[in-house]
């Protein structure tokens, strides 16, 4: 199993997801975030289970949500940099509340 190592610009995108959600529909921030520690927990145990993306990053998909986690593993430290949540889509409302890149 990999320790995790959360960036705070991570952790940051991930409460204001939380937060956009809440303000959306009752409870939907709840689900969010369930389905982000969730897989947050599939990754740890399993992290090459998904493609990299871009060099060493891989990226993988929230479930039900237009989200993508963006992280790197170290084999050699037994490490799991996660580096963003960010959405798949853009619209006016997320992106005032979210940061898109």
């Amino acid at each position: 199993m990999y320790n995790l190592i959360l960036l705070n610009s991570a952790k940051l995108e991930l409460y204001n997801a939380i937060a956009f959600y809440n303000t959306r529909e009752d409870k939907l921030g709840k689900l969010f975030s369930k389905n982000a520690f969730h897989l947050i927990e599939t990754i740890l145990s399993n992290p090459k289970l998904f493609v990299k993306v871009k060099k060493e990053y891989r990226q993988a998909l929230i479930k039900k949500f237009p989200f993508v986690i963006v992280y790197k593993i170290d084999d050699k430290t037994k490490l799991l940099l996660l580096f963003r949540f960010f959405t798949q889509t853009v619209t006016q409302n997320i992106s005032t509340k979210i940061k898109i890149i």
